[in-house]
């Protein structure tokens, strides 16, 4: 394994709060890996954000400065995916109002031709995917594509907009989770798939932890498939410590919601992947939801379709917060590529197949 650093946002001026989130790392058809990632303004969401981008030339090993790649002058925004499984490379690019719980979310995508080096202008998604945060996307064994994706809901009266922290921002809302799926590349999307938690009874049970960030919302969904047409779906779950589960066995129309897994997550991104016959599990696996326990970041790996799983390594520091892990894969050099935050310093770990017993 080999350890670089992709960018350390205490050095740059995107904002006052030297503050960077989310990468989001590809490989592009040359070998450039591209990376993009979440900065300006203080925290996230928040209008100011914008995102920037980070290539490097020499398998990881250094990155040029991030650039400014997209900025909205009203509106936050932030890119979730790069997904390679069009004829070219494909970024999924959010804007957002960082004021309004619901986020007023709307989805574009921009595309590269040059393996990174530009990016067409953004276009609205094609029907019916707008609105929808799109994650990790998979091309299945029927020739289709499937992004995972999550939406918020209002389920109480429209009140008022308080300011980002207070305690109330989410209060009669939750995040949903689904499925889009494209059958003609990209030109248009269905929906499938509606897990989430019973709002009602978790805010009314006297027992709960009512601690922020404690809520009803499962997000930030991943998938793969692991045979033919059958889907499994990793979630975030913002109510308790665990993985969220649920499973399709027809490429994607129609699901089990399973519920929680005796996996333990901090509330925090999954990165789930399948290279060759092994699916590769990468979390932070404690039983905690507090933002400064996203700690134990580590990559597992399953040799029987996510039914067992057995330990590898950690990526870092196992008592140090890192989190928001990202994977790409290069299957031609064997080589898989985990990018990781501390909300500050951005990392890429770059292993071999035989390392990772692949």
């Amino acid at each position: 394994m080999e350890r670089y650093l992709i960018a350390d946002f205490s050095k740059y001026a995107f904002s006052g709060k030297k503050y960077g989130r989310e990468p989001v790392i590809a490989v592009m058809p040359n070998g450039t890996l591209v990376c993009v990632m979440l900065t300006g303004g203080p925290t996230e969401p928040h209008n100011d954000n914008i995102v920037v981008i980070s290539k490097s030339y020499d398998g990881g090993k250094t990155w040029d400065e991030p650039k400014l790649l997209f900025r909205h002058k009203d509106r936050g925004v932030w890119a979730t995916e790069i997904y390679m499984g069009y004829d070219a490379p494909m970024m999924v690019v959010h804007t957002y109002n960082g004021d309004c719980p619901y986020k007023e979310l709307q989805t574009f995508v921009s595309y590269t031709y040059d393996n990174g080096e530009s990016w067409s202008k953004l276009v609205m998604i094609a029907p019916y995917a707008n609105g929808l945060c799109l994650r990790r996307g998979i091309k299945m064994s029927n020739g289709e594509t499937l992004f995972p994706i999550y939406h918020t809901e209002l389920f109480d009266d429209f009140g008022g907009f308080p300011p980002f922290g207070d305690k109330e921002f989410w209060k009669g809302t939750q995040h949903t989770c689904g499925v889009v799926i494209s059958s003609d590349g990209g030109k248009s999307y269905v929906p499938h798939g509606d897990f989430r938690i019973d709002a009602e009874t978790f805010y009314s049970d006297p027992n709960r932890d009512k601690n922020t960030p404690n809520s009803a919302d499962l997000w930030e969904p991943n998938c793969v498939e692991a045979e033919d047409g059958h889907i499994i779906m990793y979630m975030r779950d913002s109510s308790k410590p665990y993985i969220n589960c649920a499973e399709s066995f027809d490429f994607g129309r129609t699901w089990k919601h399973k519920g929680n897994l005796n996996i333990y997550n901090a509330n925090s991104k999954i990165t789930l992947i399948k290279v060759r016959d092994k699916i590769l599990l990468i979390s932070n696996v404690c039983k905690s939801l507090g933002f400064e326990d996203r700690k134990k970041l580590q990559i597992q790996i399953s040799d029987d379709n996510c039914k067992t799983w057995r330990f590898v390594c950690y990526t870092d520091d196992a008592d140090s917060a890192f989190f928001y892990p990202h994977a790409a894969v290069d299957e031609k050099n064997e080589l898989i590529y985990v990018a990781y935050e501390n909300a500050v310093c951005h990392y890429v770990n770059k292993y071999t197949f035989d390392e990772l017993d692949i």
